[in-house]
């Protein structure tokens, strides 16, 4: 090992000693309030276009604006249960987080049994 890797070590173990253990959090405590958690504002569905629209470059290389345009209308009409979505947010990872987030498998690419959190 290079003799800086060692200096580094030694000034590191000083200036910076190793803190005491936290208590093991337990399913009880883990996520049990989410009021300071600050959602934010959730951006319309034109907002989240705009750029794409005022983009001279199509998406993908191939999607006119036209088409876009036509999707989001359609989107539009759909109708949506989304009177409380926030609180329907912060409740599922809630539960996730108390219930299924120790036993997640991280690695795969998908988001059923409880391997995510689907807030992503």
């Amino acid at each position: 090992m290079p003799t800086i890797m060692g200096d580094f070590r030694r000034v590191a173990r000083t200036a910076a000693p190793v803190r005491d253990l936290y208590d093991y959090p337990t399913a009880e405590i883990i996520a049990k309030d989410f009021t300071h958690i600050n959602t934010g504002n959730v951006p319309s569905l034109e907002d989240l276009m705009k750029p794409l629209l005022e983009s001279d470059v199509l998406i993908l290389g191939c999607i006119p604006k036209e088409l876009i345009i036509e999707l989001a209308d359609n989107a539009d009409g759909i109708p949506h249960n989304n009177g409380n979505i926030e609180e329907q947010s912060l409740l599922h990872l809630r539960d996730f987080i108390q219930k299924h987030a120790a036993v997640a498998d991280r690695s795969l690419c998908d988001v059923s049994g409880h391997n995510s959190s689907m807030l992503s």
